[in-house]
């Protein structure tokens, strides 16, 4: 029998479904105004998205078979991108790590750098992730704090 798993990148979106689901269910049996709704519905998807971008993470990449296919210079060409990335995913290591504090943003441009430097070994790839872990600690450090406050 085949394995029929979801594949990573559906965890986000699954989490945002899960999390609006919950939200919405916790205000249906706790009552409350209509307002609160939104924020409550609004938070559980965050917190799902957050959860669901942490499994992600987790899973190990995809590894692809590329020594099989027909190509010349196909082990000198992934040699060199999964030893040293691009410019692009280098810069966007650094400029992460550098906003990787600010709640939400933080979260959300970690999320984009760690998944673009997925599968570069070096300092990118962990630099990226790091980076996107403090966002999400930052993030649901703003979350749990603003939540105190309604409260």
């Amino acid at each position: 029998m085949r394995n029929k798993s979801f594949p990573a990148w559906s965890a986000p979106l699954l989490g945002i479904v899960v999390g609006a689901f919950l939200g919405l269910r916790a205000y249906w049996f706790h009552g409350g105004r209509f307002t609160d709704a939104f924020m409550q519905i609004g938070v559980s998807a965050l917190i799902g998205i957050i959860a669901g971008v942490l499994i992600w993470f987790a899973e190990r990449p995809q590894t692809t078979n590329i020594e099989e296919e027909a190509i010349a210079g196909s082990e000198a060409f992934r040699a060199s991108l999964l030893d040293h990335g691009t410019v692009l995913t280098r810069l966007a290591a650094l400029l992460v790590l550098a906003i990787c504090w600010v709640p939400f943003l933080g979260f959300v441009f970690g999320s984009f750098a760690a998944i673009a430097n997925r599968g570069v070994y070096g300092w990118p790839s962990r630099v990226s992730n790091w980076a996107a872990l403090l966002g999400v600690f930052s993030t649901g450090a703003f979350i749990v704090l603003m939540l105190k406050q309604t409260h």
